[in-house]
């Protein structure tokens, strides 16, 4: 089953429940282990996968391994970087949810292609 990304299911104008809701129906569309992963990160917001691992009582990798995969779903996404609490080196911090930045990129290509000029410049030949 080909992966939705939730990002090309809401607008930048859209109300916060709408950009909830197409997080959730992609949620639905993910295995098991995503979908654990996704509930300790959702509970745990912000902590590296280190500490994901430690606080849901995992330690085999099986959160750690996750995430990648949660975040190439648009489900989750890097945040800071700071010292992890476990290990005591740098690492970068999880956070629940499509990334900000690349959501706006995406709903900015939507409303590009919902303006006239976008289509009127593929017509003729140009197809």
């Amino acid at each position: 089953m080909e992966k939705i990304n939730p990002r090309h299911l809401s607008r930048r104008g859209d109300p916060d429940t709408s950009k909830q809701a197409a997080i959730e129906l992609v949620a639905t569309t993910i295995g098991d282990k995503q979908r654990q992963a996704l509930h300790v990160l959702g509970q745990h917001d912000g902590s590296t996968s280190k500490e994901l691992e430690v606080l849901s009582g995992h330690s085999d990798g099986e959160i750690r391994k996750r995430l990648p995969e949660l975040r190439k779903a648009g489900l989750a996404h890097n945040g800071e970087k700071r010292v992890c609490d476990i290990t005591g080196r740098m690492a970068y911090t999880w956070v629940w949810g499509p990334d900000p930045d690349l959501l706006d990129e995406a709903i900015k290509d939507l409303d590009d292609m919902t303006q006239p000029t976008f289509w009127e410049e593929r017509s003729g030949n140009s197809w």
